[in-house]
């Protein structure tokens, strides 16, 4: 890096800077959660590089250090060190510091934030970071384009694309309605900035700004809409409080504009029970808002469990991260009532996750930011007003927005840009009179003491940058190594093993799993969790030598995990139905399995009693116990169709064979289907006599898809489709079953006859 000017410096860290802002578009299919780990992962990287480029600027530059003096900093500083004490302090400083594999967030993440908040303040001008906001706002039209073409493209097809909702490359609606809020006020911030250099109402900007509101009207996420709302009536009060000449056009547009929104949601609240609101998913959500609504009802049953784990330690938290350790501890079974994906990882309120993590102090330090960002945009407001009643609407939204949802990738990456953006725009109202006083100062100082003492700290200075930059280095090879690129080989060869086994590769999948755990990084827990979900979905594929071979992995590192004593309630269920699985084949492990259950038990939640009766039920053969643990879980909820699967089982074994077919019908109406051969022929026999032919075809696709070489089950297909008169498809799943078994022609002819001639009540059952 020597050769490189102070300039070229700058110029990297610029362009990785812009590299930055591409990292919510990353996504990648053959990683564990697709839409978290490339992004996140490409994010540090990228700081990583700009941390090296950017000390070596500083210390060619030999800047002064006055940047870290500006209040804004200090608040955000003092923010982090507060996260930093409460976690050392907390419950699991490695699980506060790391978190999850599912959310990539923790101190490690909020540490990279604030790093490149202060790359970006203390590195660019106003004028280069409002470029970079601009950048910025290109590339997020890009993704809106994007968004738009995965949800309405004719040639994409469904899946998670096709959810009614926009969400672009980030996964997750609300995720890109936080996104669209930050980039619609940046847009209406150059509206104001366009408009005062040429006086012109309508500009390029205002066409993007009304774009990207519409787009999170689209999006329907109630968070950000009531942010938007609030965002719009502040807005609209301080336009009414100004006398300024320059405003008064834009307050009498937002007035009528809050006058007319208002109306038109309050006439579709009104209406919101009319076909013409039900039949649009965005209307509806927006119109939706009663607190027996699911996705409100848990989130108030979240807050009062947050509240709870708060008042168990007030002052200082548990420490980042800990809310999924602390609740199912906490856990309230009325929320397995209301919603199928009952275990919540998060408050879903920003102010209580802090609350819950950090304290007090944490939220004070949390509401020392806020205070600076109000002092800054009301010392701007009086500087130019336009300019900073953007920035007033943004803040109202995202804050409002954080009481129902909380922070991810997105909201910090352009949440700690535009930090970056205000402490810089605030940088004269702040710095420059202290460099003065401090410059006065040392005016007053003798030059002799002055000569006395320069080669001292030339000396001390010196070192004190060599110092510097090796432990800069070093956390950049730690992290990049161990905690960035070792994670990225794990969660690839997660979802890899899955594929090799499909393809019939064990030796291969058994080969890469061994690899996953060769790498030592922070998140062997939440791989462990992921190769379980990998074992569910193909040990109907295994051999049982196979099979035997991979649960004896999983289990020996569960066991070391076990050991750890730091687990979480989801890894203690995944250890425990592995251990029951491989008892069946092993029984060693049979006495550390009922010190699990043991422990599982103290949880009053659902999954605790669906283990506890595998274990009875596979392993014990005490049925009347199993059936006790199964009538525990369904008193909790309905939503576990593993229940009755295993109802089936049970009452199979007792001969109740009526009831038995009763709750194996129920399972699959659940959209649990039969992986066993013989169970699938047995269970789509179950809905001839109903002439459910749909629920048939999904049975005997799901056969297909895994026994691709049954022709029966082409033969069975190509019938129910022929009950459904859907000639094309009977003919094609006849023509295949032929391929597979040539001696089905003569019956296949027969049959083809049939559904070309469209005489379907001759189609045999």
């Amino acid at each position: 890096m020597s050769h490189l000017s102070s300039s070229a410096l700058k110029k990297w860290l610029y362009v990785l800077a812009i590299a930055s802002l591409f990292t919510p578009l990353l996504f990648s299919p053959s990683l564990y959660f697709p839409f978290i780990t490339l992004p996140h992962t490409f994010f540090r990287l990228i700081v990583n590089g700009m941390m090296i480029l950017w000390l070596i600027f500083l210390f060619r530059e030999k800047k002064s250090a006055d940047f870290l003096r500006h209040p804004l900093v200090k608040a955000v500083f003092i923010f982090l060190a507060v996260c930093y004490l409460a976690s050392f302090f907390g419950l699991n400083f490695s699980n506060s510091f790391f978190s999850s594999s599912e959310r990539l967030e923790g101190l490690l993440c909020l540490t990279y934030f604030v790093l490149y908040f202060l790359i970006l303040f203390s590195t660019f001008s106003k004028e280069e970071l409002e470029k970079l906001i601009k950048i910025e706002l290109f590339i997020a039209l890009v993704h809106c384009l994007l968004a738009l073409f995965l949800l309405y493209g004719p040639s994409v097809s469904g899946g998670l694309w096709k959810n009614g909702r926009l969400m672009g490359i980030t996964g997750n609606p609300a995720y890109f309605a936080v996104y669209l809020l930050f980039n619609a006020f940046f847009a209406l911030y150059f509206y104001f900035k366009k408009y005062f250099q040429n006086k012109k109402f309508f500009n390029f900007w205002l066409i993007v700004f009304v774009f990207l509101i519409g787009l999170i009207i689209l999006n329907a996420t109630r968070a950000v809409f009531v942010g938007l709302l609030g965002a719009l009536l502040l807005m609209t009060f301080f336009l009414l409080l100004r006398k300024d000449k320059e405003s008064q056009i834009f307050k009498k547009i937002a007035l009528v504009l809050t006058i007319t929104i208002l109306t038109v949601f309050g006439l579709l609240f009104a209406f919101r029970h009319q076909p013409f609101i039900q039949e649009r998913l965005f209307l509806q959500r927006l119109t939706t808002f009663n607190f027996q609504d699911p996705a409100t009802a848990s989130r108030l049953l979240s807050y009062r469990i947050g509240l709870k784990i708060f008042a168990q330690s007030p002052i200082l938290g548990w420490g980042l991260d800990s809310y999924h350790y602390l609740y199912p501890k906490n856990f309230d079974p009325q929320m397995s009532k209301i919603l199928p994906d009952f275990m919540f990882d998060r408050v879903h309120n920003k102010y209580l996750e802090n609350l819950t993590d950090a304290g007090l102090l944490g939220l004070l330090a949390y509401f020392c930011i806020i205070y600076w960002i109000i002092k800054i945009l009301r010392k701007k407001s009086q500087e130019s007003f336009l300019l900073a009643l953007p920035f007033w609407g943004l803040f109202t939204a995202y804050f409002i927005q954080l009481f129902f949802i909380f922070d991810f990738l997105e909201s910090y990456l352009l949440l700690f840009l535009t930090l970056a953006f205000l402490a810089k725009w605030s940088e004269d109202d702040f710095l420059r009179k202290k460099e003065r006083k401090l410059d006065n100062a040392d005016e007053k100082n003798s030059v002799n003491s002055q000569k006395s003492l320069v080669n001292q700290k030339n000396y001390s200075s010196e070192l004190l940058k060599i110092f510097i930059f090796i432990i800069a280095l070093a956390f950049v090879l730690i992290s990049s190594v161990r905690w960035l690129i070792g994670p990225l080989y794990q969660y690839y060869y997660v979802i890899d093993s899955r594929k090799q086994f499909v393809l019939k590769n064990d030796d291969l999948a058994l080969k890469e799993i061994r690899k996953i755990f060769y790498y030592q990084t922070p998140y062997t827990e939440d791989v462990f969790i992921g190769l379980k979900k990998v074992s569910d979905d193909v040990k109907m594929k295994l051999s049982p030598e196979t099979r035997a071979e991979f649960l004896t992995i999983l289990a020996e590192k569960g066991e070391e995990i076990y050991h750890q004593k730091k687990y979480t309630y989801s890894f203690l269920t995944a250890y425990a139905d592995i251990l029951i699985d491989l008892s069946e084949i092993n029984p060693s492990k049979k006495d550390l399995l009922k010190q699990i259950l043991e422990e599982l038990l103290t949880y009053e939640i659902p999954y605790s009693y669906s283990v506890a009766a595998k274990y009875y039920l596979v392993l014990e053969r005490d049925l009347s116990k199993a059936k006790e643990m199964l009538e525990k879980s369904i008193s909790l909820t309905d939503y576990l169709t593993e229940n009755y699967y295993m109802l089936f089982l049970l009452e199979n074994e007792l001969g109740n064979i009526e009831q038995a077919n009763y709750y194996l019908k129920k399972t699959i109406q659940a959209n649990r289907l039969p992986t066993d051969k013989n169970l699938i022929f047995y269970s789509a026999n179950l809905f001839v006599p109903d002439q459910d032919y749909q629920t048939i075809v999904k049975i005997y696709s799901r056969g297909i898809e895994l026994y691709p070489e049954e022709a029966e089950f082409y033969v069975k297909l190509a019938t129910a489709y022929g009950k459904l008169k859907n000639k094309e498809k009977a003919i094609y799943y006849a023509n295949k079953a032929v391929e597979i078994m040539p001696s089905l022609k003569e019956e296949a002819d027969k049959f083809l006859e049939l559904i070309i001639n469209e005489r379907w009540d001759e189609i045999p059952d």
